[in-house]
């Protein structure tokens, strides 16, 4: 590679390397809830199917000096494997809108893996944060919403050049190096949306975490790659969005005045399940809370959507736990049942409780067309959710934003309890205490890789 200036890759890679390192305290809050909701995450999921088998396989290869929750020690490589592979084994993560792609479950299990190597500072692991963000937010703002309607899952093709990203900020490459980082995850940056409802869907977060990171150390050691990542008819942007690429990529330019997380925000989920179910889920809890019906009241469920969205939620009667978190069926006849849905609802004897069976068949999806170009999760596209009573009661609620969202943010107190009620099941209460101590002064940590090194030991089996 040649030095790259006049691409859209040079001009992402300069930016990468010589970015201001100061923040704003908005970028820098965001950033550290994303940390928290993270971790909150992967203690929640690390014992889960997918979690375990990935830490089998990793436990065969050897000890090393990151940390893997809830199975001792491995290389930085598979430890940041088996973290987002635990982070999204029960959807329960955050996710961003430009991208279409769950954010911290890949670059934060990246970032600590580095981290626990490099020991490097709560401010370090804060900024390369920001920066893979901002890398899948430029490349999802020019490949989205066509890349993820064509059938790429995000969070596998993003979020492995976010987590290169990251990886490149916290080891100090410098903008060459940084440009071979991004263009070597391009060639390992894959995924598709078919794997949901398998636990392939949640190891895409895993090799996404592990590819970004591997990417950043081949450009460290001095492999070479592409200069020409996105322009051209054989370019990432013409590939993953169709047609051409370089009048796409303009998009890249790095000339916003604020950072990504700032313009944007995250969603934080309320729900353990595919976020596309979440405003329905809030609309038929309302509903209940208000008019404090029961499920024997209800005659049927209606329940509306952004078309788009019907190709995710392919799963009107689930047969597992995987599956049950892409079906509004099942989760719609949870909320009306229980007025809530939380990790207990995912289990496979939960799957079989007869009211919920029963009432799940009540249940019926449609979709509704939405402009090509529209955004994920707009609230100008809301949900609707309409439940007809036995006694012939007519209920409707529209929703356009969900619970979490940048638009209705969770409070400060709703993220400790989601925290809690993740860790609780893993963790004594000092430990929890003293985690979340330390993750709301990431920040001020002197070494953020020593984060994890209490969670390398937990209760739950292999």
């Amino acid at each position: 590679m040649n030095q790259p200036q006049g691409t859209a890759l040079g001009q992402l890679a300069r930016w990468l390397a010589s970015a201001d390192k100061r923040h704003s305290q908005e970028a820098q809050t965001r950033a550290r809830h994303c940390f928290i909701d993270t971790i909150a995450c992967l203690l929640a999921g690390h014992d889960q199917p997918a979690a375990r088998a990935a830490r089998c396989f990793v436990a065969e290869r050897g000890d090393g000096v990151a940390t893997v929750v809830g199975g001792g020690t491995a290389d930085p490589l598979w430890a940041a494997l088996c973290n987002g592979t635990s982070a999204h084994a029960q959807d329960f993560d955050d996710y961003d809108a430009p991208s279409v792609a769950h954010v911290g479950a890949v670059l934060v299990p990246c970032i600590l893996a580095v981290a626990e190597q490099e020991h490097s500072s709560g401010a370090a692991v804060l900024d390369a944060l920001l920066m893979g963000y901002e890398v899948m937010v430029r490349v999802g703002e020019a490949v989205n919403m066509d890349h993820y309607l064509r059938g790429w899952h995000a969070t596998a093709t993003l979020g492995t050049l976010g987590a290169a990203a990251s990886a490149a900020r916290l080891l100090s490459l410098d903008e060459i190096q940084s440009a071979h980082a991004l263009s070597l995850a391009s060639s390992m940056a894959s995924g598709f949306k078919y794997q949901f409802g398998t636990m392939a869907k949640p190891l895409h977060a895993g090799l996404a975490a592990k590819s970004g990171l591997l990417a950043a150390g081949l450009a460290k050691s001095g492999i070479t790659a592409s200069d020409q990542m996105f322009e051209g008819a054989q370019g990432l942007l013409a590939i993953w969005r169709g047609g051409g690429g370089g009048d796409h990529a303009q998009r890249l330019s790095m000339d916003h005045a604020s950072l990504a997380i700032e313009r944007y925000g995250l969603y934080i989920k309320r729900y353990p399940c595919c976020g596309y179910i979440s405003r329905a889920i809030d609309g038929i809890i309302a509903l209940r809370e208000q008019h404090r019906f029961h499920a024997k009241d209800i005659g049927s469920i209606q329940v509306l959507v952004p078309e788009p969205n019907l190709q995710v939620l392919p799963f009107a009667v689930p047969i597992d736990p995987m599956q049950a978190r892409f079906s509004m069926h099942y989760c719609a006849a949870v909320a009306a049942t229980t007025g809530r849905l939380g990790l207990a609802d995912f289990t496979p004897e939960a799957l079989q409780r007869d009211a919920i069976t029963a009432l799940q068949t009540c249940v019926t999806l449609s979709g509704y067309a939405v402009a090509t170009d529209a955004r994920d999760c707009a609230p100008e596209d809301p949900d609707t959710v309409e439940i007809h009573l036995r006694d012939g009661t007519h209920l409707r609620q529209v929703v356009a934003e969900a619970a979490g969202s940048p638009g209705a943010p969770l409070s400060s107190l709703a993220l400790y309890e989601k925290f809690l009620d993740c860790a609780r099941p893993h963790l004594s209460q000092n430990v929890i205490e003293t985690l979340w101590h330390d993750l709301n002064h990431l920040h001020a940590l002197p070494d953020a890789g020593a984060l994890l090194q209490a969670l390398r030991y937990l209760a739950s089996p292999l």
